[in-house]
């Protein structure tokens, strides 16, 4: 660490809830059956009263939701987004009905934002023409961010960054961690760096990001080894998903259900394992999201609410 005076947001409101539940609800998720719609269909078409039900049926303390993931296309409106390439936004402010709803449960959200530099070619060209200039794409997603964490205020706890801020060398994490926490300075706000990887892009973030596809996962700081703390000394956090990669790709996992994989058998894993892992976080004052499938309608995939009703009982009482 530096010497640097950035003073970290305060844990305790993932701490003190233990787990949350996560969802990959994405331009790719499958419907239940037929073919995948039009996205804004898809977003106008969302029950947010059955979802957010079973939310609290999962007795989870905090939502992760995507703003979006392989492709740049979020499902509300964003007219920064809109100003840098066309139809990439939503009519519906799904993230708001979403967050109003939970609100009424005193449930949080926290945001996922993926810079979408690896998949998305059109994004691409549009907010980073040159790479070798990337002063462009920046400060577009500098002034994206900026509009969400403004736009969503307190409703939201905090953000989790995925993959693209690292593939600049001077990429300003600090401004971006301040962007950020705009309409909210107690927001949390953290950088992925992959499945278990113990190291750090910056110092300007709350916890550790966590990614995860194991419930055999003991958090103990990789080859440091010495104290239970991740290497860096961030609060001990997971976002994990417990379904293995169709591919079998151990390494990877499916975060979510596609039109490809949507008939395969997805068994979820027995309460007793979902709660040992948990406690492995809670033991230390970590917390922990568990990714759940969840179909295009809102509706959350029937095994995993099940394990996680059982969840409930057991933690919550």
């Amino acid at each position: 660490m530096s010497n640097s005076s950035y003073k970290r947001a305060d844990f305790a409101p993932l701490r003190d809830g233990k787990y949350g539940v996560g969802f990959h609800w994405t331009t790719w998720t499958a419907p239940k059956t037929g073919k995948l719609t039009d996205f804004e269909d898809a977003v106008n078409h969302f029950d947010v009263d059955l979802f957010v039900s079973q939310v609290v049926e999962c007795g989870a303390a905090h939502v992760l939701f995507p703003t979006c993931h392989i492709l740049q296309q979020m499902p509300c409106p964003n007219p920064v987004l809109d100003k840098i390439i066309e139809g990439r936004t939503c009519k519906r402010d799904l993230i708001m009905d979403i967050a109003n709803a939970l609100e009424k449960h005193s449930i949080p959200m926290i945001l996922y934002y993926n810079f979408g530099l690896h998949w998305d070619k059109d994004w691409i060209a549009k907010a980073c023409p040159d790479r070798s200039k990337p002063e462009e794409y920046i400060k577009n997603v500098l002034d994206i961010v900026s509009y969400l964490a403004e736009h969503y205020g307190k409703k939201v706890m905090a953000f989790w960054f995925d993959i693209g801020f690292n593939e600049f060398k001077d990429f300003p994490f600090e401004e971006m961690t301040k962007r950020a926490k705009r309409g909210n300075p107690d927001r949390l706000v953290t950088y992925n760096t992959s499945i278990e990887v113990y190291k750090t892009y910056t110092e300007y973030q709350d916890f550790w990001s966590g990614e995860g596809v194991r419930l055999n996962y003991i958090p103990r700081s990789g080859e440091f080894g010495k104290e239970l703390t991740p290497q860096s000394g961030l609060p001990w956090y997971n976002f994990v998903d417990w379904h293995p990669d169709y591919m079998l790709e151990a390494r990877c996992g499916e975060w979510g259900l596609q039109m490809h994989t949507r008939d395969l058998d997805w068994p979820a894993p027995d309460v007793q394992s979902v709660e040992t892992f948990l406690k492995r976080f809670t033991d230390i004052g970590g917390a922990v999201t568990f990714n759940l499938f969840i179909w295009r309608n809102g509706e959350i995939f029937a095994e995993d609410l099940a394990v996680m009703k059982q969840l409930k009982q057991r933690i919550r009482g």
